[in-house]
């Protein structure tokens, strides 16, 4: 059997309980177990909202606008957008080792609503440790869900998208060992556009830079600006985002 058909290989669990939660299994035979314990827990709040008749999604009443520089050069320490309205380059710092729950929710409470969101996670893989409906009108937050709901430690899928559906909330635990910035986002296109999507900025400290052959490239010949061999980030501080 394919490693790919292995990972697709998941047994629906029967069991749902008071908090309406439910479990989704994975074969241990193929997959690891996720770390025990969480050093960190980050609410991610998936809503929609309007500005006239324009309609937009975001994350924590953050609607994604791209920065003026690549991430990758800046650490989101500058050069991103902040418009007002809720509209920024949203970044999030984690540090090299932390083991994170993702809490996110979909709050879209509205009749008849099928827009299942498949968020996906850029260079990373995560495990459903648990999954569950909210009530309209219920304030779910993840010191509730974790505390309170069935954990799967034992044999939760370990992917890198999962199909946030409307009202329902889900925990996300993943390992951060691979430096970069990852872009979290919904795998629709237009929904992605329309800023749903946000960056964890992992181990800033680790991540590679380019050369100065890169940079000069760019430069046109020390058109735009004179060579300069020190180091074109700087210090410049990351920000400090908890959630």
């Amino acid at each position: 059997m394919t490693t790919r058909r292995r990972r697709l290989k998941l047994i629906l669990g029967s069991h749902v309980d008071d908090n309406n939660t439910f479990v989704l299994k994975a074969d241990l035979a193929h997959e690891d177990q996720p770390p025990a314990r969480a050093t960190r827990g980050i609410t991610m709040v998936l809503r929609e909202s309007f500005t006239g008749s324009d309609g937009y999604w975001n994350w924590n009443n953050h609607t994604y606008e791209y920065s003026t520089a690549p991430l990758s050069l800046t650490d989101g320490a500058f050069d991103t957008v902040n418009m007002g309205n809720g509209k920024k380059t949203y970044v999030i710092n984690v540090t090299y080792g932390e083991v994170v729950d993702i809490y996110i929710e979909n709050h879209h409470f509205v009749d008849g609503a099928e827009e299942c969101h498949p968020i996906h996670f850029h260079g990373n893989t995560f495990w459903v440790i648990a999954q569950g409906k909210m009530e309209q009108g219920q304030k779910q937050r993840y010191e509730h869900a974790v505390n309170g709901s069935h954990l799967n430690l034992d044999d939760p899928p370990l992917k890198d998208t999962y199909p946030l559906s409307p009202n329902y909330w889900a925990i996300l635990r993943f390992r951060a060992d691979n430096p970069g910035m990852w872009n979290f986002h919904c795998h629709y296109f237009f929904h992605n556009m329309m800023g749903l999507q946000m960056v964890f900025n992992v181990a800033p400290d680790r991540q590679m830079r380019p050369p100065d052959a890169w940079f000069d490239t760019f430069n046109m010949g020390n058109t735009l600006c004179e060579s300069d061999t020190s180091d074109p980030i700087g210090d410049a501080p990351a920000p400090n985002e908890s959630r």
